[in-house]
């Protein structure tokens, strides 16, 4: 499984949630606010007679976590969709996920990103031990 983390500037999320929706393999995305920091960033703005250095601007974080194979169509996606609304600067990270977990139903894997739940099993029957999350030999020194 693949996490695309995509630093957006907001005039170009819309397109690029409307463009991930409509990719087979998107189950649905986390979008935050965020501030972007760097040395293309500053300006200076007057408020009140008195003048100020602005160094950081607004931006959109948007997480999707897919399938393998779905991550370089997801990418191309997000690339098209914000290129289409305007060429300010943007980002797209890919990171290497190695498990996920429904928590309701403790689903693992690709199981718990898929947009089709199991409810047959509860997440009391299905909870992880510690040898399962931090691995035998960790879990044995724990006690």
């Amino acid at each position: 499984m693949k996490k695309l983390e995509a630093i957006l500037p907001p005039s170009q999320v819309e397109s690029v949630r409307d463009a991930l929706i409509e990719e087979p393999g998107v189950e649905g995305l986390t979008m935050s606010e965020v501030w972007g920091v760097g040395p293309h960033v500053g300006h200076t703005e007057c408020y009140r007679g008195v003048f100020y250095e602005v160094n950081k601007a607004p931006r959109l974080k948007v997480e999707v976590v897919v399938r393998d194979e779905c991550a370089l169509p997801a990418v191309y996606a997000i690339i098209q969709a914000a290129r289409a609304v305007s060429p300010a600067d943007a980002r797209i990270m890919i990171v290497p996920v190695t498990d996920a977990v429904r928590i309701r139903t403790g689903q693992h894997g690709v199981a718990a990103i898929d947009g089709a739940v199991d409810d047959s099993s509860h997440a009391w029957d299905a909870v992880p031990t510690s040898e399962h999350i931090v691995g035998p030999a960790r879990a044995a020194a724990h006690g």
